[in-house]
């Protein structure tokens, strides 16, 4: 009876501790095509970011257009050095990406940016992101 009792609390405690972790790890933004937008601006900030999940680095942009600022998401930056490709204060750029409210701001998910000449795709058709294992799955 005694091991009965402390199997189950052993159980309760581990229930209980993985839904209160579940809970503090805030889930990744989701792409949403309904909520898509194209605009051009001029880039006013570049950020390189590190997440807390992972050890890499991820580009976030300010850009203004002429009636707003808005806060892009773009992806890792080893993934836009593979392809060579780099952003400064000042660049004109096109971004089309899922506008979507992320703890109560507005921010951008980057599906595709061009500067200049040169466009990437950052996600396929459904959204996914084309860098890292989805990526390589998605090609």
């Amino acid at each position: 009876m005694k091991k009965l009792i402390c199997t189950s609390l052993a159980v309760l405690f581990l229930i209980t501790s993985a839904s209160l972790l579940a809970e503090r790890r805030p889930k990744r933004p989701k792409y949403d095509k309904k909520t898509e937008i194209t605009f051009t601006g001029k880039v006013v900030t570049v950020t390189k970011r590190v997440r807390k999940r992972s050890k890499f680095a991820f580009y976030h942009l300010k850009v203004k257009t002429s009636q707003q600022t808005y806060s892009v998401h773009l992806g890792p930056v080893r993934f836009f050095k593979k392809k060579n490709f780099n952003f400064a204060v000042g660049d004109n750029v096109e971004i089309t990406g899922s506008k979507i409210q992320r703890r109560n701001r507005t921010i951008i998910l980057a599906a595709k940016i061009t500067k200049g000449e040169i466009s990437i795709k950052l996600r396929d058709k459904n959204g996914r992101f084309l860098w890292g294992r989805r990526g390589r799955k998605n090609k």
